[in-house]
Parts: structure tokens; sequence; C-alpha cells
């Protein structure tokens, strides 16, 4: 990253730079937490939020992976969730 100190980006490629350390850098982890806002959608994908008591994320289990979870989440779960 200190190479990028003092360099002239695009906001394109600032976005694209964030996109792909993001994307590399956060892979295969497992974070616990509550699920609120549980939404499932016509198309089969759940959207949730997963929060503590300090602090909340926004997340998505697409429709090719809920058939590995064994029961319907609801508000108030307390899950281990493993993505990226």
């Amino acid at each position: 990253m200190a190479e990028l100190l003092n360099t002239e980006l695009t906001v394109s490629e600032l976005t694209s730079l964030i996109k792909k350390t993001l994307e590399e850098g956060f892979y295969g982890l497992k974070v616990s937490g509550e699920i609120s806002n549980f939404r499932p959608t016509s198309t089969g994908h759940w959207f949730f939020t997963l929060k503590d008591s300090n602090s909340a994320i926004s997340a998505v289990m697409f429709k090719g992976s809920t058939w590995k979870v064994d029961f319907t989440p609801k508000e108030g779960d307390q899950v281990v969730v493993t993505g990226s």
C-alpha cells in the first residue's frame, strides 16, 4: 500500500482496488452474530443483517447455498456463518 501514497487514482481505479482487496483478503471467514431483518426473496436468496452489541453488517446467502442450511433463519437467531 505504501506504493499508493501520492499516487493519483481515478474513482474507478480506487473502487476496483477496494473491491479486489476485500474479495481477496476476506475469504472463508467464520463470523458469529445475531440475525436481524431476515428477508427471503421470491428468487430464493436470503438477505439479512448480522449484528452483535456494537456493530452490524449486511449479508446475503444466495439461492445456490441456502439448501445447506437445515433451518429457516428468523429474527434473533444466534448463528455462525462462513463466507467471504
